[in-house]
């Protein structure tokens, strides 16, 4: 018990249902054609310089702030298991591990769950104050491209 709540300290868990089926849910996370249609929080744009999803794979991209200041990511992909998983290390600072897992809730729609891990409870706070309404906002964002498929 002590160990699970020491591990959802350490977490920011953001989760959404699409009324899209998990193929094109998986198809908006893995097509880096459209990841920069909704990656970010509002006002925020994304170029992707590398893209290699598989496990041991780069995903390098810079999130452009709407005051003009840049936030180079540098990623690598653990695990990709085809529209049910993506885990990943995000390897610039703040440095985390996310999970990303694809539920079909039925033919017509899919649930979400994007999970960052950090070291500590403490980075986890620093990071949340701005990451909570943030991944709210690139879900809906998400949805906003999925509705216009």
């Amino acid at each position: 018990m002590t160990r699970d709540l020491e591990v959802s300290e350490r977490q920011i868990v953001t989760m959404r249902t699409f009324n899209h089926p998990v193929d094109s849910s998986w198809r908006a996370w893995s097509d880096p054609q459209v990841i920069p249609l909704w990656w970010g929080p509002d006002g925020f744009t994304s170029t992707i310089d590398r893209f290699e999803f598989h496990a041991g794979g780069a995903w390098v991209l810079t999130m452009h702030g709407p005051d003009g200041t840049d936030y180079p990511n540098d990623i690598v992909f653990d695990e990709v298991a085809e529209e049910r998983l993506i885990r990943y290390r995000h390897l610039s600072e703040p440095q985390f591990t996310v999970t990303v897992e694809f539920a079909a809730e039925d033919p017509a729609s899919t649930t979400v769950r994007f999970t960052q891990l950090f070291g500590s409870k403490e980075q986890r706070d620093a990071v949340a104050v701005y990451a909570e309404a943030g991944n709210e906002q690139f879900m809906a964002r998400l949805g906003a491209v999925l509705d216009a498929q």
